[in-house]
């Protein structure tokens, strides 16, 4: 039976005994979010902007380009779940011709400080929703790390979405992570709380290896798979430098929220941060993150 059947079976059959209770979280700067429930646990403040821009940055310097999908001329294209809106403004930047649109839960700080953007077009909307275009209304269609603030049911649908709105022969373009693998007992120790955590809001970080299962669900077709891996610190050059710094700021930001979460001391999550630290940079183990990628296009007729 194939894996995507399996895991509808399972969800169904445990759809009318499975309760969850997740403890009220505070998470600063997401105060905002008007459309629905948002299961982002990271602040939308400036270190996360940095943070975000930083993982970019890494992440087009280790594959050399913003797009996998062979997109050639596209002049329609949608950014879900935007964050800081950097990939749209790079990709309006290279395709001159297209008119670029970003949404998100939440309004990026740079369009709150400073007003609309001139690269691209932003709208306040949840991927989490049904999305407020008509079908076909872009040719490329780009989702980027949603993995830890999807819920499990949701991936089918918020995928379905996203092929709604991509024109006939457009592509569907899908990027996701998990957590850093390769490392000590600190890491292994903040995967656990960070599985504990996310596992009691209804997400399973696992399924971002399947995209290229959800895209050929939702009707997509030539679908490419890709899995990668990004290097985790000294060891991997700039990249692995920038990696690591990204993760770390990250799991520096999301302590709070952890504790909060799960009833944990602060201060034992620091701790562990900080061996978390010496387990990256102190040259024992090559830490890795997986990256998985999908592509497929809408179907023609």
């Amino acid at each position: 039976m194939p894996w995507f059947r399996w895991w509808r079976r399972r969800e169904a059959d445990a759809a009318p005994t499975r309760t969850r209770t997740t403890r009220p979280i505070y998470v600063p700067g997401r105060e905002g979010v008007m459309t629905g429930e948002s299961h982002y646990l990271a602040p939308n403040d400036i270190q996360e902007t940095d943070r975000l821009n930083l993982q970019h940055m890494a992440l087009r310097e280790q594959f050399g380009t913003n797009c996998f999908a062979p997109v050639q001329h596209p002049t329609r294209i949608l950014d879900a779940a935007s964050g800081t809106g950097r990939w749209a403004k790079e990709v309006a930047q290279q395709f001159l011709n297209a008119q670029v649109t970003g949404i998100d839960a939440s309004v990026p700080l740079e369009i709150q400080e400073q007003g609309p953007a001139s690269d691209y077009t932003f709208r306040q909307a949840n991927v989490l929703e049904p999305l407020p275009f008509p079908d076909e209304s872009f040719d490329y269609t780009h989702m980027r790390l949603m993995t830890g603030a999807m819920p499990a049911q949701k991936w089918p649908e918020v995928v379905r979405e996203l092929v709604r709105v991509t024109t006939k022969g457009g592509w569907v373009e899908l990027v996701e992570a998990y957590l850093p693998i390769d490392g000590g007992p600190a890491l292994k120790q903040l995967e656990g709380w960070g599985q504990q955590l996310v596992t009691g809001r209804g997400i399973d970080m696992t399924l971002g290896s399947h995209v290229g299962e959800f895209l050929r669900a939702a009707g997509a077709v030539d679908i490419t798979e890709r899995n990668e891996f990004l290097p985790v610190g000294p060891y991997g050059g700039r990249v692995g430098q920038l990696i690591g710094m990204d993760l770390m700021t990250g799991f520096r930001a999301a302590s709070p929220v952890l504790a909060q979460g799960l009833g944990l001391n602060e201060e034992a999550v620091k701790e562990t941060l900080q061996r978390i630290d010496a387990e990256i940079y102190g040259g024992q183990h090559q830490v890795r993150m997986p990256i998985y990628i999908a592509f497929g296009q809408r179907p023609v007729a």
